[in-house]
């Protein structure tokens, strides 16, 4: 798998070694020769496994600041596809340093972002059944608070829409359930165990498929909500991909606030 190339491979390499359920992957340079990234990938999925394609910049999941979602991600790649998203990666980095995570897509039947703070035994979570694609862009989705394995606040989206995978394709859905309070306890210790492996609150993207809870992957939380002195409304959306593409001033008004 190679040597990790930026905090979000290391981290996973981390997770993985210390015996956390994380999607099988490969690590690249964004400077690697595609006929030898084909070769790689071809030896460790099988043909007609879908796959994620994921940035991992040295800049991101940092202690200071993540800049989540401001590279890029695939998913659903194909074999046919894969060329095309891997361009798409690449082309959103700094510099050919840069990391590439090539791992197995989990097609989850319900998918969120945890973030955690051990300490005070708090977590928050916003989820939805389905993939996690829809959280992390800031859709509009179910929100719990957990004090010492409690819920103490949840708030449930009236109208919900999430993305599924359906005869080879993703599709949008209106969802009227929620997640089990089960899964979400289960969730939060998991969470917790986590933040002790890396020794601070942790935002942890996840998901849930055939009763197993799957880590895409956790970074540092480099705010902390939970011991500021003012309200914080804590969003899981990344600005990146929420507006992708070119930025007019008027969009940038919208991201800025």
């Amino acid at each position: 798998m190679g040597k990790p190339q930026g905090n979000k491979a290391a981290n996973l390499m981390a997770l993985r070694d210390a015996g956390f359920y994380v999607p099988a992957f490969l690590v690249f340079s964004a400077d690697d020769k595609l006929s030898q990234v084909h070769a790689q990938v071809s030896s460790f999925f099988d043909s007609s496994t879908k796959l994620a394609i994921r940035s991992s910049s040295a800049l991101e999941d940092g202690t200071d600041q993540s800049f989540a979602g401001a590279f890029h991600t695939e998913i659903n790649v194909k074999a046919e596809t894969f060329d095309s998203a891997w361009a798409k990666v690449v082309a959103s980095l700094d510099t050919s340093k840069d990391g590439i995570i090539v791992q197995e897509m989990i097609f989850g039947e319900l998918s969120g972002v945890l973030f955690t703070n051990a300490k005070a035994q708090k977590a928050m979570i916003n989820t939805l059944h389905g993939l996690c694609k829809p959280v992390v862009e800031g859709a509009d989705c179910d929100h719990f608070e957990f004090e010492k394995n409690e819920l103490v606040f949840s708030h449930i989206a009236e109208n919900k829409t999430g993305l599924f995978y359906e005869n080879n394709e993703l599709v949008e859905q209106p969802i009227t359930e929620s997640a089990e309070l089960s899964i979400l306890k289960e969730l939060v210790q998991v969470g917790f165990k986590i933040e002790a492996h890396f020794g601070k609150p942790q935002d942890i993207e996840w998901t849930y498929k055939n009763e197993q809870i799957v880590i895409l992957q956790a970074r540092p939380i480099t705010k902390n909500p939970w011991l500021a002195s003012e309200t914080i409304l804590y969003d899981s959306a990344n600005v990146g991909e929420s507006y992708g593409g070119i930025v007019s001033p008027l969009t940038a008004t919208f991201a800025q606030n």
